[in-house]
């Protein structure tokens, strides 16, 4: 029995030496380990928004007929203007760094410069603007008039573009997913495309991951869904999320990708890559992920029956949480939700105001989108002037708020 016991401290104590060991090698290598699973079972984090940024402003949109918006599903900005579009995938709308209507960008149809709904909005380095539709990329110059397309690199169909980022003058870098008719096999490659959709350099990344998923039809179907990585901008580098949410590259031009962050799900590994139960599994979909020189922050879907305390998003059958891990303290936690929508959100003690979700990172600046009615709830409960002062403006129809947080 002793040496039985004496065998199985030895056994644990190698294994934890080879774990140390993985880990201490990965950080020579400049690979960063983010424990998924402590931050799930360690104490939601409460964190001010003091402690990366130096300030935050109120924007309400304008409303008048031409620009009423609905629920925003893309949000980009030049730091001059906001350009927004909503579900209803109509036109873009631009408006001015105070929130007034300057024009509506781009008509529907199927002719040169024209789209049949609105996916994503991305913007130039010549401050072109760019519109993502069904199967084609529009790009229009600051006074909204047609410049030219990107054929075949649209938000949707068999061959789809993703996270379509600048990328040097008048060329772009992608996500493309495609069919490989040879072997009947969706696939992925990292592009870099010109302005006229021409490709000048593709990466091949590989099948695209997919994962078993039980679909609620007439009974439980099993059907794979697939898992399309991710594109973001960190600097002047350009960071790749793979499929399966579990390591982040940093794309090297005329190399290739290297491992910069790695997540270790732990005992949560099953729930979040294999998992085929769609409402009690962890899922690493969303679109939010940035990254600074002081953290990286990043949006997951869990389970609503574990984690009630969250925001339920119907289609996503889960609560959307926001991951953050800070990169002077070499923590990862997640992000308390707050009282009055119930997510993840850092404390807003900069002016006593609404707590902040971050939604979008450019130039410095976060944002977030936030409907009339609840910035007009909001408000209420708040200590901000400036928020007082834009609710006693506002109506339940009115366009929502953009809440701006500069970094510092």
């Amino acid at each position: 029995m002793k040496n039985l016991l004496r065998i199985i401290s030895v056994s644990l104590f190698l294994l934890a030496l080879s774990c140390g060991g993985k880990k201490e090698k990965m950080q020579d290598e400049g690979i960063t380990v983010l424990n998924i699973e402590e931050a799930l079972d360690n104490e939601m984090a409460t964190v001010n928004l003091s402690r990366y940024a130096s300030s935050v402003k109120y924007i309400p949109l304008e409303t008048t007929e031409e620009s009423l918006l609905g629920e925003v599903s893309s949000f980009s900005t030049d730091g001059k203007n906001f350009y927004l579009a909503s579900l209803n995938g109509n036109s873009a709308l631009e408006f001015s760094s105070d929130g007034k209507f300057v024009k509506a960008i781009g008509t529907k149809g199927r002719g040169p410069g024209e789209h049949m709904g609105v996916g994503k909005i991305f913007l130039t380095t010549e401050s072109l603007l760019g519109i993502m539709t069904y199967n084609k990329s529009i790009i229009y110059n600051t006074e909204g008039k047609y410049v030219s397309e990107l054929s075949g690199f649209g938000n949707t169909g068999v061959s789809r573009a993703e996270n379509l980022c600048n990328y040097g003058e008048n060329e772009f870098i992608l996500i493309h997913t495609y069919t490989d008719s040879t072997i009947m096999k969706r696939k992925e490659e990292l592009c870099i495309i010109d302005q006229n959709g021409k490709i000048l350099l593709n990466y091949l990344l590989g099948e695209l991951h997919s994962r078993p998923t039980e679909y609620q039809f007439y009974g439980k179907i099993s059907m794979p869904r697939p898992m399309i990585s991710k594109l973001y901008t960190y600097g002047s580098e350009y960071r790749l999320v793979n499929g399966r949410f579990d390591t982040i590259f940093t794309y090297i031009p005329d190399y290739g990708k290297k491992a910069s962050y790695i997540m270790d799900y732990g005992k949560y590994h099953d729930s979040a890559i294999e998992a085929s139960d769609f409402e009690n599994r962890i899922n690493p979909e969303s679109n939010i992920i940035m990254e600074t020189e002081k953290f990286l922050l990043f949006g997951m879907f869990l389970p609503a029956e574990e984690w009630p305390m969250f925001t339920k998003v119907e289609t996503m059958g889960g609560s959307h949480v926001i991951f953050l891990y800070d990169k002077a303290d070499g923590k990862i936690s997640l992000l308390k939700p707050n009282s009055i929508t119930k997510l993840s959100s850092f404390i807003n003690d900069l002016d006593d105001g609404l707590p902040f979700s971050p939604q979008y990172l450019q130039n410095g600046i976060m944002y977030q989108i936030i409907d009339a009615m609840t910035f007009i709830e909001a408000a209420r409960e708040s200590g901000s002037p400036q928020m007082q002062s834009i609710a006693a403006q506002l109506t339940d129809e009115s366009n929502p708020v953009i809440m701006a947080v500069q970094l510092q």
